[in-house]
């Protein structure tokens, strides 16, 4: 089959975004590469955007399916499972793609099982590019060196070789379908991880094109950006789904590197408390220090990895000094407001 012939699956979970949505289906929709299904899975709206998805339903390549609330995994898993094309690839709703994103992604695939393409951050009016693979463009094996950094550290830079998230890729759609299935609809916290450390798995060549035509909208007042429920139970969950991964073993440091993700996660949940919530109490640290040490992750070295304030935290947290953590989040957010 040529490139031409080879059928799109683009999936977009909507949620409530009655203000983006619009924009997003018609990026879509105005693609130079026109054989594509666009699967719009709405996930129990209720703010009007559900019949505004509806209204494009005119369109013979949409496909509307409205479903109860599942959360995000469960609005692109209803997404994977009604695909059909030979490739897969996702836009949120909230987002938009430039008018030759999908043939930008079709011309590289060719050879690999997957390609991927960073994103320009998108907010207001202001744009700017944004790397989110650390890979410079080219093709890769997925090979022994690639799967030692497959479980991609989320919070820093330093171990990203391939971005987490779902978007900005094109993927063989039996890859996508077979590690769907293990995804949990209850991970709510790094929910595209769980997904693409499986998808990587499953390929053999990768390959990374220098292009930024995934526009993210970047919100200022995002979940990102306020207090977060349950962190610490919600970054537990999303570690032992991965865990559970087929074939994790395949990743021979891979407890490694799930322990040293655990402790950084462990440093979100420590700032979201201090920054965000009613300060870090001595009940909270001493329950996320018991789990720190009943789950081993003290004992990972972050001598050599993860960001320095968090190598800073880990040699803190280790000696149990809260009062020095909480002078150090401050200092932090101090200078994060020069």
């Amino acid at each position: 089959m040529s490139r031409s012939d080879s059928l799109v699956s683009i999936i977009v979970p909507v949620y409530n975004i009655r203000e983006y949505v619009r924009q997003c289906i018609e990026s879509i929709l105005s693609q130079t590469y026109g054989n594509f299904e666009l699967l719009i899975v709405d996930d129990g709206s209720n703010d009007g955007c559900a019949e505004i998805c509806d209204e494009y339903a005119v369109d013979k390549r949409v496909v509307i399916l409205h479903q109860e609330n599942r959360g995000l995994v469960g609005a692109w898993k209803s997404g994977v499972e009604k695909a059909v094309g030979n490739y897969i690839c996702f836009i949120d709703g909230d987002d938009f793609v430039a008018s030759d994103y999908v043939e930008s992604l079709i011309s590289a695939i060719d050879g690999v099982d997957m390609v991927c393409m960073n994103c320009t951050k998108f907010m207001s009016e202001t744009s700017i590019k944004y790397k989110i693979n650390e890979l410079e463009a080219g093709t890769y094996e997925v090979d022994e060196f690639l799967l030692s950094h497959a479980i991609n550290n989320s919070l820093h830079r330093g171990n990203k070789l391939i971005g987490n998230a779902r978007w900005s890729k094109l993927i063989k759609s039996e890859i996508v379908k077979e590690y769907a299935d293990y995804c949990s609809e209850d991970v709510t916290f790094g929910e595209d991880q769980q997904l693409t450390v499986g998808m990587i798995l499953g390929c053999k060549r990768i390959r990374i094109i220098d292009e930024y035509k995934y526009f993210y909208r970047s919100n200022p007042t995002s979940i990102m950006n306020t207090y977060k429920m349950d962190l610490w139970q919600r970054s537990k969950l999303l570690i032992k789904t991965i865990r559970s991964i087929p074939e994790i073993e395949k990743i021979k440091n891979s407890d490694s590197q799930l322990r040293t993700q655990l402790f950084d996660y462990l440093c979100e949940c420590l700032k979201n408390e201090q920054f965000y919530g009613n300060g870090i109490g001595k009940e909270y640290f001493n329950s996320l220090y018991d789990d720190a040490l009943s789950s081993g992750i003290l004992v990972t070295s972050k001598s050599d990895s993860g960001s320095k304030f968090n190598r800073l935290i880990y040699k803190l947290f280790r000696r149990k000094h809260r009062y020095f953590i909480i002078l150090l989040l401050k200092y932090y957010k101090f200078r994060k407001s020069l």
